[in-house]
């Protein structure tokens, strides 16, 4: 599921739920079942993707698939394609297909298995503005939420200069990271113990993930035409992300002014708390309408943007505290007798100089999602 299908998910459930009053409640069911929209369209080779859902019940906020759609991406002037439904509520197009092309304009459009019919204006696809660069700095910051101050780096981004004023960003972040498990497997039991005859095959892994965030900024309202030390990601040395090697790769799109404005409030309702006390539900509404009956609520946008991306690879930091799973490794091996044969075999590492058991999750990166095999991109 994409990230900001379930924080529009998220914000629909929390605006509702904290802007009600008791003459509001008999309400808040006409905002169930809605349809969610998750689309977009770069100029970078497809296939794009299109996800959609259903909103739930404001008080049990989770992922809904719409399946069974008929979904379209349209050309003005020029091809339309049928996405295939890939997996439940995600539609896609064919790697050969329909191709973003810069100053051409697209939109989409939906019919449901009910017979209703949706769809977006058509928006033009604006030129790609590069990133200059981005780069790190550690940082450190005060929470309520540990014993102890957050550490790590906090990611910031600089992009050329536009070639017209007034542009729109958007960012999405995808992060790659090499990291350890906590021992190494130096000795196996299977009714005996015997030294690990070949090397520890499961102790370093990659993870490639989406980034929990986005982020968004404009030069409309500055007397320059790009941005400069703009902050993204912070990661923390609270997990295993900054153990060995991290890599951030960032997708700088450019938007036009409506869709800058529906993304800034959804950034806005999930990072501000007052929104809880002064905002009603569902203001937020984003380019789908349905095409029969403006009036019913659809969530959710169909970008249409220039893009253009850059990675970076930061070092893990030294000389700081990392506070990811803690593993203790037990030399005490008398638990190993009560071990049925089914799960042979058990590894150990070496504590005080001897066998130790410990949790398998301890000796195997792969338990927390990590793929054995390193990434074309990955560095030597």
């Amino acid at each position: 599921m994409k990230i900001k299908n379930f924080i529009l998910i998220t914000v629909i459930s929390l605006a509702v739920l904290t802007a009600c009053r008791d003459e509001f409640l008999p309400e808040v069911t006409k905002y169930e079942n809605l349809l969610v929209v998750d689309g977009m369209i770069t100029n970078d080779p497809g296939p794009y993707s299109v996800e959609l859902s259903l909103s739930s019940k404001v008080d049990n906020p989770h992922y809904i698939p719409y399946t069974g759609c008929d979904v379209t991406i349209h050309e003005k002037g020029g091809v339309s394609e049928q996405l295939i439904e890939y997996e439940q509520g995600v539609y896609k197009t064919s790697p050969d297909g329909i191709r973003g092309m810069v100053g051409n304009e697209y939109k989409l459009s939906i019919k449901t298995p009910e017979g209703k019919q949706y769809e977006s204006d058509y928006q033009k696809l604006r030129d790609p503005i590069a990133i200059d660069s981005i780069y790190h700095k550690l940082k450190r910051q005060k929470t309520t939420d540990y014993d102890h101050d957050l550490v790590g780096y906090q990611f910031y981004v600089n992009t050329e200069t536009g070639n017209r004023p007034g542009n729109y960003f958007l960012w999405q972040l995808e992060e790659t990271y090499e990291y350890n498990a906590n021992y190494k497997i130096e000795y196996i039991f299977d009714g005996s113990i015997s030294s690990m005859g070949n090397s520890d095959t499961v102790y370093t892994c990659w993870k490639t993930q989406k980034v929990n965030d986005f982020f968004v900024a404009e030069t409309a309202s500055l007397s320059t035409s790009h941005i400069s030390d703009y902050p993204l990601h912070y990661v923390t040395t609270q997990t295993k992300q900054l153990q060995v090697k991290y890599s951030l790769l960032a997708n700088q799109l450019i938007i036009n002014e409506d869709a800058y404005q529906f993304w800034k409030q959804v950034k806005d309702q999930v990072s501000e708390e007052s929104y809880l006390f002064s905002k009603q539900p569902f203001q937020i509404r984003g380019n789908i309408r349905n095409a029969k009956n403006e009036q019913e609520p659809v969530l959710g946008y169909f970008t249409v943007a220039g893009s253009s991306k850059k990675r970076i690879y930061a070092d893990s930091p030294r000389g700081v505290e990392f506070y990811y799973m803690d593993c203790y490794a037990d030399p005490d091996l008398r638990a190993l007798g009560y071990i049925p044969p089914s799960e042979y075999p058990v590894y150990l590492t070496i504590a005080d100089g001897g066998p130790a058991i410990a949790p398998e999750p301890c000796f195997d990166c792969t338990f927390f999602g990590g793929k054995l095999t390193k990434p074309d991109f990955w560095p030597n």
